[in-house]
């Protein structure tokens, strides 16, 4: 698609998918935030963790790659690319799926990511206005 087309896309956008890629963004930055710090954090924990500040920095990586992979999500979401929003759904399913195990072990705020999760997968998978927008 030409640029024109696509900007037009992300104008005609969703509410819903707009606020949802903004929410991708605000973790992204959350992620690296967290990520730097556990990163360069880790020299602090070597004095209580001794060999197990290296986990910190592997921690700190991961969290960096999570970082970038919600970026790109929130900027598929809000051009309105189909990859975006299929990544998207997997990772609330995941994301289901974790709160279900975290319920069986009696964790209650694991119930309000379970809705949220819900939420993301019946919006994203299912509304036929939302589907359409991303084809």
């Amino acid at each position: 698609m030409k640029g024109g087309m696509k900007n037009r896309m992300a104008k005609n956008m969703p509410v819903g998918v707009k606020i949802l890629a903004v929410l991708a963004y605000i973790g992204a930055v959350l992620a690296l935030l967290a990520g730097i710090a556990m990163f360069f954090g880790s020299a602090v924990f070597v004095t209580y963790l001794g060999a197990f500040a290296g986990l910190t920095v592997v921690a700190g990586i991961i969290m960096i790659a999570f970082a970038v992979l919600y970026f790109f999500i929130g900027r598929g979401l809000w051009k309105g690319q189909n990859w975006a929003r299929i990544v998207a759904i997997i990772l609330s399913v995941l994301g289901l799926i974790s709160a279900l195990f975290s319920i069986a072990t009696a964790v209650s705020s694991s119930v309000i990511s379970l809705i949220i999760n819900i939420v993301i997968i019946w919006y994203l998978g299912f509304k036929p206005n939302v589907k359409k927008a991303f084809k």
